[in-house]
């Protein structure tokens, strides 16, 4: 478990590190939008004013483009504030499917970066596992990148989620694994084994698995 947790030092904090990075610099993008439609809509008042002309139509559009924008600020924000709370409980019950989506939702700028899209795929029933949330993210940010460096060339990632008897299968599929030889590397294998999960390229190389039990042994 020390060696586990020496990783998570390591891996986990440059991950929490890049994914609290581009989160505020979309915050930072809505803000902008958010500035300039206000300055155009005071500009647009001081001008009805000075002619006795408003245009309705047009500060209704603005103050739309401001709602909108506010409400997508709410919502990276509110993402980031379930990331935030995954380090309040060593073991908790996870959906498992808004796990994933919350991941690759808040790995989507840095997704696009690499000029590449996720298409995630949960069942509608959830998919319950009692793991320490923290590891789990971590690792799963470790094979998505893994995946965003080996995409193959249609550059759309799959995140596929699948209940299993034994528990639960994350497969990201899309990729070019001869890619990326050296992946779970060592530092990645002390997470997996801290959780009692596996990780490993499927038979073609053609996509990253990840297997998880039903409850990990900490």
């Amino acid at each position: 478990m020390g060696d586990a947790f020496e990783t998570l030092s390591e891996e986990g904090f440059q991950f929490f590190g890049r994914v609290t990075a581009s989160v505020t610099h979309e915050i930072k993008n809505a803000l902008a939008v958010i500035r300039e439609n206000a300055g155009l809509m005071e500009d647009l008042i001081a001008l009805g004013e000075r002619k006795g002309d408003l245009d309705p139509a047009r500060i209704l559009a603005l103050a739309g483009k401001i709602g909108t924008q506010a409400m997508k600020a709410d919502g990276i924000v509110r993402n980031m504030n379930r990331f935030a709370h995954s380090m309040d409980e060593p073991l908790a019950d996870l959906d498992l499917g808004e796990t994933v989506e919350l991941l690759a939702t808040l790995s989507g700028r840095i997704a696009a970066m690499h000029g590449v899209a996720f298409e995630t795929r949960v069942p509608d029933a959830p998919v319950w596992v009692k793991t320490n949330p923290v590891f789990l993210e971590t690792l799963l940010w470790a094979c998505l990148e893994c995946a965003m460096n080996a995409a193959g060339p249609q550059k759309r990632l799959g995140i596929v989620l699948e209940e299993t008897g034994s528990g639960a299968r994350v497969r990201i599929t899309g990729i070019q694994g001869e890619n990326e030889p050296e992946f779970p590397s060592e530092r990645h294998r002390d997470l997996y084994l801290a959780i009692g999960a596996e990780v490993r390229f499927g038979p073609g190389r053609d996509e990253i698995i990840l297997e998880l039990p039903k409850r990990a042994s900490l």
